[in-house]
């Protein structure tokens, strides 16, 4: 069964890869009263779109906000997400290689090697083809984000664990409600308008 996860796995990796907003926030002095992980990952303001794209960020069917990149980035970074907590989306598409790597073919779970590697996914909120992934196998960028998931040999997991897990980090309803207006990832909906990192504990 396919499971549709709600916008906000597509909202976060269209806003941070469109936006080139994926290295992992630098650690800062950590300020009383907030929590490590957000002094290391504040809310930030949306940039300008990038050079040579005319489109806006706002104008995109899930517009990005500051608060849905933060909960992106943590996400991005998170390896509890994979079957066995070693590999985040990181670990593969990392930002110091513009998002691939250099390897020639992407190490997956149990050090597992794939077919091809990670292609970069830097702008593809504004992208030339309709299509993802090398074979172009994706119609959307929602499709391509939720395969490696499930696939069992880049993150090994399953769509239904990886949302019991992200349910059963505390530290993730509070920044879920920030971002999408409710307190846990759901089905449909978009977000609210208005690791080399630590994630929300």
């Amino acid at each position: 069964m396919r499971i549709r996860v709600s916008s906000w796995l597509v909202t976060m990796l269209v806003a941070a890869s469109a936006i080139g907003l994926w290295t992992a926030p630098a650690a800062r002095a950590e300020a009383p009263g907030v929590a490590p992980w957000e002094a290391q990952n504040p809310v930030k303001p949306l940039p300008a779109e990038p050079l040579g794209v005319t489109g806006k960020l706002l104008a995109l069917p899930n517009p990005p906000t500051p608060e849905t990149v933060r909960l992106g980035r943590w996400l991005y970074f998170d390896k509890r997400l994979s079957a066995d907590g070693t590999l985040s989306c990181a670990s593969c598409h990392k930002p110091e290689n513009a998002f691939s790597e250099t390897t020639p073919v992407s190490t997956g779970i149990r050090g597992q090697k794939g077919g091809r590697k990670a292609p970069s996914f830097v702008n593809q909120a504004w992208t030339l083809a309709p299509v993802f992934f090398w074979d172009g196998r994706a119609a959307s960028l929602e499709d391509q984000a939720l395969g490696p998931v499930a696939n069992p040999i880049e993150m090994g997991n399953t769509h239904e664990a990886m949302l019991a897990t992200l349910k059963g980090v505390k530290g993730y309803p509070g920044y879920f409600q920030e971002a999408f207006g409710r307190p846990e990832h759901h089905q449909g909906g978009s977000p609210r308008r208005s690791p080399t990192t630590s994630a929300p504990g």
